[in-house]
Formats: structure tokens, C-alpha cells, sequence
């Protein structure tokens, strides 16, 4: 009697290879689905800070060309701004149609503006509340060139809550002339 065994299963050694295989393939795989994750969060940082710089630089043109009538380049402003203003590292201020003062300043890392009857003013443009990618303004200049034109350059720089993403930075340098100008 002769009897037909068919053969069910693995071998040792197919078994062997196959977990071998398997160890070299899976930690290629994680490490390209890592890299690629951490791309995109490095994306969708840059992206936000880019959003929220040109916001913050449309803003201050748009409320500066319409509501300034000259830029404060005497101080007339300065006293009344610094009694208000804890430690400003960097300001400028306007003058409006009424003589009422309005600028932007920076201070602890954030970028406000101060003044009354103007939109956004009296509010915090810039702040570091975001929990996944906080945006600080690492540097700032903001300096009258004339009565009716001012320069700003902004440094905004992420601090990512995460060790594995790098800081980004972007930087905005840009003038602005006034429209209302009274000689």
C-alpha cells in the first residue's frame, strides 16, 4: 500500500525567510511613513505662518492707508503711547484725520496695536496661544521714514510643540505711504 501524503505547511526555514524579510522591509516602510508625516506637519506649519503673516501685513496697509493721516514721526504720540505700553521692543505710531493716535508695537514676542476708532486696534495681531504651532515675532523694526511713509520688517518664526519639527521662520519687509496725507 502506498500512501499519497500531500504536503500541508511551512518548512523551518520558509517560515525563516519570511519573518527575515519582514524585518527588513518594516522599519524602511515606518521610516518613510515618518518622514513623510513630519513633511507634512513641516507643511502645514510653514503654510500657517505664511497665512497669518499676510493677514497681519494686509491688515496694518489697509488700516494705514485709510485711517492714517500722517505717520508720528515727531512723537507727538510717544509720551501718551509709552504711560500705556509696558516695555515696547519696537513701535511706530499714526496720526488719523482727528488727531488721534494709533500704531503697531511688539512686546514679549507678539505683535499688537494700540490706539482707538481705528479697526483692529487695541488688539493682539500676532500672539503665541496656538497649542500645535505657536507663531512669536522674533524680530521686529518698525520705523517712520517720513511723514507719509513708514517701514516695517517682521520676523515670524514658529515653536513647535514637538522636538522632531524645526522652527520655521519667514520674513516680511514691506513700506507703506499714506494716502490721506495733509501737508
Amino acid at each position: 500500500m502506498i500512501f499519497n501524503l500531500k504536503k500541508r505547511g511551512f518548512t523551518l526555514v520558509e517560515v525563516l525567510v519570511i519573518i527575515s524579510i519582514t524585518g527588513l522591509i518594516l522599519p524602511t516602510l515606518f521610516g518613510i511613513i515618518f518622514t513623510l508625516l513630519r513633511l507634512q506637519y513641516q507643511v502645514e506649519q510653514l503654510t500657517r505662518l505664511k497665512e497669518s503673516g499676510d493677514f497681519v501685513t494686509n491688515q496694518i496697509i489697509y488700516t494705514i492707508r485709510e485711517h492714517a493721516s500722517k505717520v508720528d514721526s515727531d512723537n507727538e504720540c510717544g509720551s501718551v503711547f509709552l504711560t500705556i505700553v509696558t516695555s515696547p521692543s519696537a513701535y511706530v505710531l499714526f496720526k488719523d484725520d482727528k488727531d488721534n493716535c494709533f500704531g503697531y508695537y511688539v512686546e514679549n514676542n507678539k505683535l499688537l496695536s494700540y490706539g482707538s476708532g481705528v479697526p483692529l486696534q487695541g488688539t493682539t495681531l500676532i500672539d503665541n496661544t496656538d497649542t500645535d504651532f505657536p507663531i512669536l515675532v522674533e524680530s521686529a523694526q518698525m520705523e517712520a521714514i517720513n511723514k507719509e511713509l513708514a517701514r516695517f520688517k517682521l520676523v515670524l518664526k514658529t515653536q513647535p510643540t514637538v522636538s522632531y519639527l524645526p522652527e520655521q521662520k519667514l520674513s516680511y519687509q514691506f513700506y507703506t505711504y499714506i494716502r490721506k496725507y495733509i501737508r
